[in-house]
């Protein structure tokens, strides 16, 4: 993915240029994957016709015309011979096929180098999304390194504490609701329901239909042209009994969704404000650590030291960047 000077320009002068670097890396290790499959194409088909050729010439081969007159016709010469020629030649294909190894060995660390770039993608993706939204106003920001004994083991903490925050955040994904919400929300339906089936008496009614209940409880199928379609389709109009029947028995309803939500599980529930809550305190701390975890990163390759980005790290982190 490109990326246009409007939407660099609205990074800090650092983070523009640490994108910038990481963008020519990412070039770079792209070009050294590509250059290494073709290696290894030419040593596939090297190695292929290198054979074949081989093959051709073993083929034709009958023995004895490397044999002096008196050897032929002594046991087993023939079959040696051939063994032994078979052996000399296919010497260079066996070499070929060390070059094929050693090629492929090459383009496999060649495509994991590039793998490590991932997360640039993810960066610039993220980086067209915010522009799109306007021009958004950022500062560099590096939080101050603690000091550590081992940077490596820190960054591993880092990202198993990160983990362990991913974990945190499906939990609250997955967080059943409040028995007691359940029960509020399952009533709430129900008087909906029985609302639109209430039935009334009007007592001016004078046709022999107080309740005027064949209406409220009757479905008719009713035809209706789809257009382009061959036949119409059949719907069903009116209510129907099912809001009546809510309507009447409202109370043994609700006494039957009381009873069933004593039974529901309590722990790690969370009504909506609490899931809210939860999110953005994960949202929080995982921003936190994963700048922590990128400013490790950086003090490491200014020894001389690469630790690879994780693809899903977050760019606001990678680019060093917070909102004004």
């Amino acid at each position: 993915m490109n990326i246009d000077e409007q939407t660099l320009a609205i990074l800090p002068a650092p983070s523009r240029a640490k994108l910038e670097r990481l963008i020519s890396e990412r070039e770079l290790a792209a070009a050294a994957m590509h250059a290494a499959n073709d290696k290894l194409q030419d040593a596939i088909r090297t190695r292929v016709l290198l054979e074949n050729q081989v093959r051709q010439q073993l083929d034709s081969f009958q023995g004895f015309e490397i044999l002096p007159p008196q050897e032929v016709f002594r046991p087993g010469a023939i079959k040696q011979a051939k063994i032994d020629t078979e052996e000399r030649a296919m010497a260079p294909v066996r070499a070929a096929e060390r070059r094929k190894k050693a090629a492929e060995e090459a383009h496999e660390r060649a495509v994991a180098r590039w793998r490590e770039y991932y997360f640039v993608g993810h960066c610039l993706e993220w980086l067209h999304g915010i522009a799109s939204l306007g021009a958004p106003s950022f500062k560099h920001f590096t939080p101050p390194l603690p000091r550590v004994k081992d940077a490596v083991a820190e960054v591993q903490r880092i990202r198993r504490e990160l983990e362990s925050l991913d974990a945190a955040w499906r939990a609250a994904e997955n967080a059943p609701l409040p028995p007691k919400t359940v029960r509020e929300r399952a009533i709430a339906e129900i008087d909906r329901i029985a609302q639109a089936g209430a039935l009334e008496l009007n007592p001016y009614n004078r046709s022999g239909g107080p309740l005027d209940l064949e209406r409220a409880i009757t479905q008719r199928q009713t035809a209706v042209r789809v257009p382009g379609a061959d036949h119409p389709d059949l719907i069903l109009t009116g209510k129907g009994p099912g809001p009546t029947v809510v309507w009447l028995l409202r109370d043994q309803l609700v006494e039957k969704v009381s009873a069933l939500a004593a039974g529901l599980p309590v722990e790690g529930a969370l009504d909506d404000d609490e899931r809210e809550r939860e999110f953005a305190r994960i949202a929080e701390e995982r921003l936190r650590l994963e700048r922590l975890e990128e400013a490790f990163i950086v003090a490491m390759e200014a020894e001389g030291r690469f630790i690879p980005r994780r693809r899903n790290a977050d760019p606001r982190a990678i680019l060093e960047i917070a909102e004004v």
